[in-house]
């Protein structure tokens, strides 16, 4: 591998992606150690990937943690980021840490998108919150997010188990 420089950057997180990809994630840290000590500096490809992989493991509170430690390190999470996080907590039924993400996302300036709705959406909508799904489906509306296939295929699938054909159709 090169020793200095971005390249060697990129090399890491090429390969803490490919250890994350495989659930490897003790070892994906492990590298993040090893790349520090070499003297390079995470960047936030490298914590995106670190963060997205504890997220599909299903690690939540490491990925907060990580989280704190990069605004500790004055290193500003992306929507990216913020995204996977809140995509777990929401497969995991914790709506309110998922809406309190999005708040400090606001209070930061970081701008969702459609997919940081799509999962908020989606996680409301399988735990059978249709006022929550529904407000947010008209704050990303009034936002300019246009709603795409995604969006409306978690509503209509949530409808449809619930056995509200009727009103699945007409979305």
């Amino acid at each position: 591998m090169v020793e200095t420089g971005y390249a060697h950057v990129i090399a890491f997180n090429t390969l803490m992606n490919g250890l994350c990809r495989e659930g490897r994630m003790l070892e994906a840290v492990a590298l993040v150690d090893r790349m520090v000590e070499k003297g390079h500096q995470p960047d936030i490809v490298t914590y995106g990937t670190i963060v997205n992989g504890m997220c599909k493991v299903g690690d939540t509170v490491s990925a907060l943690n990580l989280l704190r430690k990069m605004e500790k390190s004055h290193i500003e999470a992306n929507v990216v980021i913020y995204n996977a996080i809140i995509d777990r907590l929401c497969k995991d039924g914790r709506h309110n840490d998922a809406q309190n993400i999005l708040d400090q996302m606001h209070e930061k300036g970081i701008f969702p998108n459609v997919v940081t709705y799509n999962c908020m959406i989606d996680g409301y909508c399988n735990y059978g919150k249709w006022s929550d799904a529904e407000r947010l489906l008209r704050e990303m509306i009034q936002r300019n997010i246009d709603p795409n296939v995604v969006t409306y295929n978690a509503l209509i699938s949530a409808l449809v188990k619930e056995g509200k054909l009727f009103e699945a159709e007409e979305l």
